[in-house]
């Protein structure tokens, strides 16, 4: 029969196991062929880190120029966006929007309007409307071009639009002294400034609010529209803002002569662009199609866009590209995202350098290493062989208080350091473990648990409080103090709540002796640092404390044996919970068998009292036994002789509780519900007349018989 291929597979970790156990080399052949492998390791993965950290910090290098391009963007609209906001909180804050009919009289206000068209070369218009459906708009007329396409005057500097709700606009032209120089009226389609985004979107909180770019008509080219609602709420003043700096800005964030960037609105639709051959006058969804569809380089980012920026590096148009896209964000509501795309070439031309250097530099560390390796492996064998034949006590389980000596090297020396922590702690726990199970006296297992929190922390005060539920209160169950603590702990406890409250949370409280909660009992403190560690059974309920004094403030060192301790404590409050409840089962079985002996007792009024004198009597009889040294010098007895002798003290009559009243309740052996021994007495008075009866009858027959015979 051919074996299984788990069967075969088994066979060969089996054989291979056997190899294993066979073949053993020294320490130091270990650590020198795993230093040779590591330091290979090493080396391979710097040679790759070298050759990919190219790539790396290529994408670094991207994200951070795409970073730096989308700040200097925010902060080119900033600079042009912040007098137009000055602009719009001051109309907004004035009676120059409260006109009604076009306001050609307050030169002062139009002048102002022109001032502000002067400042930003951006700023398309200004305007504002009312709720009636009134419309004013104000335009620059600062170029000859801006002129002819508005037909004005030559000396026009400002052109003027009042707008009818039935389409009907007054247009007024006005030169540098704001004077009238042209009008003319005209009829346009249906106007109401009213339901348009810009006047919706203004609420009546005084916060200006920017609308997603889009194509201004008149100039075909793309901008936004900023507004904000009057102090009165029955204005809303708005501008409209061209996004031409920010597109000439794009000419100059380029990385090279051959970086393209494109300026896009959140729905990626292009507002501006620089190198990359874009018609920004076509359909700009055909232009988002044709970027997404087509062999560009921005088809991969765009594809994926979230808010945060992506990176890519696509292959487009024969060379390989570094992408990027990148959000720029206006304010809280508005943001553009800008795309860039740099040949990688010239991208990595610099870090080609580096990488090669890094290669370099790594061969040469790799071939140093190697002698260096095997001194550190000799090195290092020496200590941890010294360890290992130190260590044999913790491989048969017989742990001991061994010292391990130190090295010169600083992981050996923490490791031997750790061990013999280990081992020693081991030892403790061990034999307060053998010691709270062979142990039933809590009394005794107290002392235990404060000599071994000494062996542990080597604090000056050591207490252990257990809580008296007679008293309500703590009382001390061991004191392992070289330094007296004088202080009353259920003072403290009912002056300071919040202590109570965390030991009955199972937290450990850290008390200083400048801390207020000590400031009363200063003349009682001899510690600088007070601990206190809460015992808790099984109901989590506060049964114990143990109080931890120092004479200075700790060390680290020590601190950390707290946790330790912590542990070990955990273990006592297990043993407590258990001498608890078995002291109470021994309490209830007490209780029960008193219960038992006072009912029989109570059902028998002839031997009333007779149960609860016999265990009195027997514990003098056996105390008198026990103190004698003459007759009965030999005789002792145990704690536990003595509960059972008094336990059958009171169990001698149990049998009474079964017996029948009329049995118990007997004035003699043979009474039961009346005395019969009357009636017995009688059966024997009336067995010895018979007797005499028939013995005198025997006479007097024998008599007859006689006298008969002698006839």
């Amino acid at each position: 029969m051919q074996p299984s291929q788990d069967e075969q597979y088994l066979s060969v970790l089996f054989g291979l196991g056997n190899i294993m156990k066979k073949r053993r080399y020294s320490l130091s052949i270990h650590i020198s062929s795993l230093f040779f492998i590591l330091i290979l390791f090493i080396g391979s993965v710097l040679i790759a880190i070298s050759y990919y950290s190219s790539q790396q910090l290529l994408a670094g290098s991207a994200r951070t120029l795409a970073h730096e391009n989308s700040k200097k963007l925010e902060t080119v609209f900033t600079q042009n966006v912040a007098p137009i906001l000055t602009s719009l909180d001051f109309l907004a804050t004035s009676r120059f929007i409260e006109h009604t009919e076009p306001p050609l009289q307050d030169e002062r206000w139009l002048t102002s309007v022109l001032r502000a068209f002067e400042q930003s070369s951006n700023l398309n218009s200004l305007y504002f409307a009312n709720e009636t459906g009134q419309f004013f708009m104000f335009r620059p007329l600062l170029s000859r071009a801006d002129r002819v396409m508005f037909a004005a005057p030559d000396d026009a500097v400002l052109w003027m639009n009042y707008s009818h709700i039935d389409g009907t606009n007054d247009i007024y032209f006005l030169n540098q002294e704001m004077k009238l120089v042209g009008q003319y009226k005209e009829v346009a389609h249906f106007f109401d400034p009213r339901v348009r985004p810009w006047y919706l979107n203004a609420a009546n909180d005084g916060v200006i609010r920017i609308t997603e770019p889009y194509l201004f008509f008149t100039l075909q080219t793309y901008g936004l529209t900023l507004s904000r609602r009057s102090f009165s709420g029955k204005q809303v003043v708005g501008a409209d803002l061209t996004l031409k700096a920010l597109s000439s800005e794009l000419s100059k964030l380029g990385f090279s002569d051959h970086s393209q960037l494109i300026l896009l609105d959140q729905q990626l639709r292009p507002l501006a662009e620089h190198n990359s051959g874009l018609n920004l006058r076509s359909d700009p969804e055909q232009i988002k199609q044709s970027l997404l569809n087509t062999d560009t380089p921005f088809a991969s980012v765009m594809s994926r866009i979230t808010s945060q920026a992506q990176y890519d590096t696509p292959h487009s148009q024969g060379q390989d590209w570094v992408t990027t896209l990148t959000p720029v964000k206006l304010n809280q509501q508005l943001h553009l995202f800008l795309a860039q795309a740099t040949p990688k070439d010239e991208l990595l031309a610099d870090l080609i350098t580096l990488r090669n250097r890094q290669i370099t530099s790594a061969i040469v560390l790799l071939l140093f290493c190697f002698p260096v390796v095997i001194w550190v492996a000799k090195r290092l064998s020496s200590p941890l062989h010294n360890l290992i034949q130190l260590t044999d006590n913790i491989a048969r389980f017989n742990f001991k208080k061994t010292r391990y000596p130190q090295t010169m090297i600083t992981e050996a020396a923490n490791l031997s350091q750790s061990i013999q922590l280990m081992e020693h702690a081991l030892h403790d726990l061990l034999r307060l473990l053998r010691e709270t199970t062979n142990n039933q006296d809590f009394a005794q297992l107290a002392r235990t648990i404060a000599h071994q929190s000494y062996a542990i922390t080597k604090a000056e005060t050591i207490l252990l409080y257990v809580y008296d539920q007679e008293n309500n209160q703590f009382s001390v169950a061991a004191n392992h103090a070289i330094i007296p603590f004088k202080i009353d702990i259920n003072q403290l406890l009912s002056s300071s709540a919040w202590l109570l409250a965390e030991l009955r949370k199972g937290e450990t409280i850290h008390l200083n002796r400048k801390d207020n909660i000590l400031r009363t009992y200063l003349d009682q403190l001899y510690n600088s640092d007070l601990y206190f560690f809460p015992l808790l059974n099984r109901e989590r309920q506060l049964v114990g404390i143990v109080c931890l004094g120092y004479e200075r403030t700790i060390e680290n060192v020590q601190a950390d044996k707290h946790a330790f301790l912590r542990e070990l404590l955990s273990f006592a409050e297990i043993a407590k919970d258990n001498i608890d409840k078995i002291q109470q089962q021994k309490e209830m079985l007490k209780a029960f068998v008193e219960l038992i002996a006072s009912a029989i007792d109570t059902k028998s009024p002839y031997t009333g009292g007779h149960c609860q004198r016999v265990p009195e009597l027997t514990r003098l009889l056996a105390e008198a036994a026990a103190k004698d040294k003459r007759y009965f010098a030999e005789f002792t007895m145990s704690s536990e002789q003595w509960e059972e002798l008094t336990l059958a003290a009171w169990l001698h009559d149990c049998g009474k509780v079964t017996t029948p009243e009329f049995v118990v309740d007997k004035a003699t052996k043979l009474e039961t519900i009346y005395d019969r021994i009357h009636e017995v007495r009688m059966r024997f008075e009336l067995l010895k007349m018979q007797a005499e009866r028939d013995y005198w009858q025997s006479c007097a027959q024998g008599g007859i018989q006689n006298r008969q015979s002698r006839r």
